[in-house]
């Protein structure tokens, strides 16, 4: 009887492989590369599995990476045109472009609204907490004693106001009783048709107010256009107020009314101011752009005089003729110089 050898195969197949000539190898020893030989390649030595990424589920895409917030995208539009900016290329743009007092604006605009708003979270917050408090009846006094400043006199003086209320009430007979309750529900429509009336005040007011901004500014606008005045922001912090006390007074004025009001009182303050300076300083105070133009006033001025000595006229050069049509003359008909007696008789009207 034969015995298997430790691989499980028998002598006779070893008794064979020595007859041909080789050592006889076990099959346990053949057995291992074979195995080796088909693992995968990426699997290391020792049999280890490879290191794991996350991957995706079958049929879905892994998400993208979280892109910086500096680097986030923002569409424009300028001058019509769109694009996109990066928070970083706006922020920098604003940096080296706006000035100082449009970027010290702008972050007390957006630092203050979102102070406000962590202001408003907290005091939601602590509300919803008293009022949590107040609604569990174990802890409902100390919470009326908190909110109120730890004043527990009023507290106290509130509870007995009530009961006594309450034993005032139980006395009463039925109809001290429905009295009581028809003058407490008068009282209250009263003041319900107060708040409402008091409502429709304020928005009375607020389309008043609205439409009289609207109208004086379409007035302010036609008024400095006719006087040929520049409508600065300076000038309207003199104008507005102005209208706003007219207003107020019950007697309003007109645009043109408002203008030469302010143009007035402008006018006063800059002579008190110039009345002190002396011929240097008030040159200095026009500027030299200024004094150019007045000197070129004088000199017109001037060769208007000799003109008419010489029996010619030249118009004015800041007033401007009128033609038949209504339309001003060109600048050569305006400078051509016409003779003394057609300049009076156009001005006789004849």
């Amino acid at each position: 009887m034969t015995t298997p050898n430790a691989s499980g195969a028998a002598p006779a197949a070893s008794s064979s492989a020595a007859s041909s000539g080789g050592a006889a190898t076990p099959a346990a020893s053949t057995a291992t590369p074979a195995a080796s030989a088909t693992s995968s390649p990426g699997t290391p030595a020792g049999g280890a599995p490879p290191p794991t990424t996350a991957t995706a589920p079958s049929g879905q895409q892994a998400a993208p990476p979280a892109v910086p917030r500096a680097q986030q995208k923002i569409k424009t539009r300028v001058a019509g045109q769109e694009s996109e900016m990066t928070r970083a290329e706006i922020a920098a743009w604003l940096a080296e472009h706006a000035d100082d007092g449009e970027l010290r604006s702008l972050h007390e605009l957006r630092r203050g609204g979102h102070m406000r708003l962590q202001t408003a979270a907290e005091r939601a917050r602590q509300s919803e907490t008293a009022l949590a408090r107040i609604r569990d009846p174990g802890q409902l006094m100390d919470a009326l004693i908190e909110i109120n400043g730890g004043n527990q006199a009023a507290i106290d003086a509130a509870i007995e106001a009530h009961y006594r209320k309450r034993v005032a009430e139980a006395e009463m007979n039925p109809d001290q009783r429905k009295a009581a309750q028809l003058e407490a529900e008068n009282r209250r429509l009263r003041e319900e048709s107060e708040r409402r009336a008091e409502a429709d005040r304020r928005a009375e007011f607020d389309r008043i107010k609205t439409e009289t901004r609207e109208r004086y500014r379409r007035e302010f606008n036609t008024a400095a256009d006719a006087a040929g005045v520049k409508l600065t922001r300076e000038l309207l912090e003199v104008m507005v107020p102005i209208a706003q006390r007219a207003l107020k007074a019950g007697h309003p004025m007109s645009g043109v009314e408002v203008l030469n009001e302010a143009r007035a009182r402008i006018r006063q303050q800059i002579e008190e101011h110039v009345s002190g300076m002396d011929d240097d300083a008030l040159l200095d105070f026009l500027g030299e752009e200024r004094m150019k133009r007045i000197r070129a006033r004088d000199v017109a001025r001037l060769e208007q005089q000799r003109a008419a000595a010489a029996g010619t006229v030249t118009p004015p050069v800041s007033s401007p003729t009128r033609g038949a049509d209504g339309r001003f003359a060109s600048r050569e008909a305006a400078q051509k110089p016409v003779s003394t007696r057609d300049w009076f008789a156009k001005n006789r009207g004849t």
